[in-house]
């Protein structure tokens, strides 16, 4: 009974004296600017908006992907400080080309070959919802599913190579219009003037058509994030982003894309702070 007395005699001795010695979190704030209270504070809901870069492939292995411009708007909810609820809209547009086999112009003549590249541009609206993770006041991770809609595509023939063949003589190549050249074709010392319904510019030969619907469909995937907080206002964020849906066995064209993103947005609007 003695020992137990004296123990506790001892620990309430050791509280009080950790008591006196240890500063309270608003003497810290008067002495430092530092404490628990500063860091309670924050806004429940913040907006942003900004520019986005992709680079988006199929998963065919005959596509090469190109870089397109797209836009991001963000609404985000902060469960607290270092969690946050996103959503919002991303404008993305995914553009890749791929080889096609030779084509020889009008089979009568036999006046004019090419080498065809078609690219693909297919313009989507991307909704995500993620849920965002700020351990340090520079660096953030989200991880969103997103459900992507199909607005519309195209794809551009090019080609910025003319052969004559069979000792055929191009001559006065002109455009004639949006989308007509003319161009004269002279073999075995007969001359034949020609205009085709091209489009010509930056010496290239372009047709462009527009796929049909029922082609791309809305699909679901994924992004994960990592983000950079190089001010309060200002976020640079990197996304490695996949979206997944069956197409039928004999089309040839597919659904599945892959690839990265670059973003930054700006806050625009933010609410009071919350105590």
């Amino acid at each position: 009974m003695y020992k137990k007395i004296c123990s506790l005699i001892f620990l309430s001795f050791m509280v009080c004296s950790l008591s006196c010695y240890c500063q309270g979190g608003d003497l810290l704030i008067q002495q430092y600017d530092k404490g628990p209270e500063l860091d309670r504070d924050y806004s429940r809901w913040y907006l942003r908006i900004g520019p986005q870069l992709n680079l988006i492939n199929t998963n065919l292995r005959t596509t090469s992907p190109k870089i397109s411009l797209g836009g991001i708007i963000e609404l985000e909810y902060r469960l607290s400080k270092t969690i946050g609820l996103l959503g919002g809209a991303q404008y993305t547009p995914i553009i890749y080309s791929y080889p096609l086999d030779n084509f020889i112009g009008n089979d009568r003549l036999k006046f004019i070959s090419y080498p065809l590249i078609r690219k693909d541009q297919l313009k989507y609206i991307s909704y995500p919802l993620m849920l965002r993770l700020q351990p340090t006041d520079k660096l953030s991770f989200g991880l969103a599913i997103v459900y992507q809609v199909f607005i519309n595509g195209d794809k551009h023939r090019t080609s910025n190579i003319f052969n004559p063949i069979n000792g055929g003589i191009v001559s006065n190549f002109n455009p004639k219009g949006a989308e007509i050249v003319s161009f004269e074709y002279t073999v075995s010392g007969t001359k034949y003037y020609l205009n085709y319904r091209w489009d010509k510019g930056n010496d290239e030969v372009k047709v462009t058509n527009p796929y049909a619907e029922g082609i791309f469909k809305n699909s679901f995937g994924m992004i994960a994030q990592v983000g950079f907080h190089i001010s309060k206002r200002i976020i640079i964020c990197g996304n490695f982003r996949w979206v997944r849906r069956s197409s039928p066995s004999l089309q040839l064209q597919t659904n599945n894309t892959s690839g990265f993103q670059l973003g930054i947005v700006y806050r625009i609007l933010k609410t009071k702070p919350r105590p």
